[in-house]
């Protein structure tokens, strides 16, 4: 009797050490499963530096991520965001929908690479909705892999965007985007699946950033006229320069020449 009471004790320890490690890696396991989702998701790697998660007050906070472009592109990365703070209800993590009570990206880059039609981010959204066509992160799908969520307040504040612009030589211009506020994702019963949430943050950044390429366009515009302006203004310069140095030499020749030529006839006489 003794001896089956022990067994059982130790049994218990060993099932509460299992736990207690499962709930005090949870930054381990956010850090990995972010790192191994993303190909799968987003068909591009992705790398997380350092994540915390308490298991009792459910905050959390990720630091360092840094989400790489698709193949064909320059630029190092697509999203880098140094700090992303999180709030969550900790017993959600063990059920089948994660309850996320706030996520907030605090002063993230994006890089847009190509032009407002085809660029980086849009060939991470045409992915992300070709999931979404085949029912792979659909609400109603029974097969989508890993856990549904539901985010009640999604906040993207202070970003910045870096646009290159191929068509102008791969130049770079650095506009803010306006604060990007997301309510109720995947309220349902059913929730949502990653997919669908970084697909509505990309369909928000696209959205702002089309306001950013107006401005960037302006700029662009306006640094071409001054140029232009500036070339013909020197190439006017340059060419009434040209025209008095020519008509000085001409003076001093026909000078020149006239004295030359009066003093051949004095010498005739």
């Amino acid at each position: 009797m003794k001896k089956a009471l022990v067994v059982v004790l130790f049994l218990i320890a060993i099932l509460v050490g299992l736990v207690a490690a499962v709930l005090f890696s949870l930054g381990a396991i956010l850090k990995a499963g972010v790192e191994k989702g993303a190909p799968m998701v987003m068909g591009v790697n992705a790398e997380v530096a350092k994540a915390k998660l308490s298991p009792f007050s459910g905050e959390g906070r990720v630091e360092g991520l840094v989400i790489h472009n698709p193949e064909g592109f320059k630029s190092p990365s697509a999203v880098k965001a140094d700090k992303i703070e999180l709030s969550l209800e900790p017993k959600s993590l063990f059920s089948d929908k994660v309850h996320i009570r706030s996520l907030k990206l605090v002063g993230p880059e994006i890089t847009l690479e190509g032009n407002p039609k085809n660029n980086n981010l849009t060939v991470i959204l045409k992915r992300l909705e070709s999931l979404s066509e085949s029912g792979e992160d659909s609400e109603e799908s029974e097969e989508s892999p890993g856990k549904k969520l539901q985010i009640d307040d999604l906040l993207i504040a202070g970003a910045r965007l870096n646009v290159i612009l191929k068509p102008l030589g791969d130049q770079l211009i650095s506009v803010e985007l306006p604060d990007i506020r997301l309510r109720e994702l995947g309220a349902g019963p059913e929730g949502v699946a990653a997919a669908g949430v970084i697909r509505d943050i990309l369909k928000s950044i696209l959205k702002n950033s089309d306001a950013a390429f107006g401005g960037v366009a302006g700029q662009t515009a306006h640094s071409e006229a001054l140029k232009t302006v500036g070339q013909k203004t020197l190439s006017k310069g340059a060419e009434q320069a040209a025209g008095k140095i020519l008509e000085g030499a001409q003076k001093t020749l026909g000078g020149a020449a006239g004295a030359l030529l009066g003093g051949k006839k004095e010498s005739g006489k």
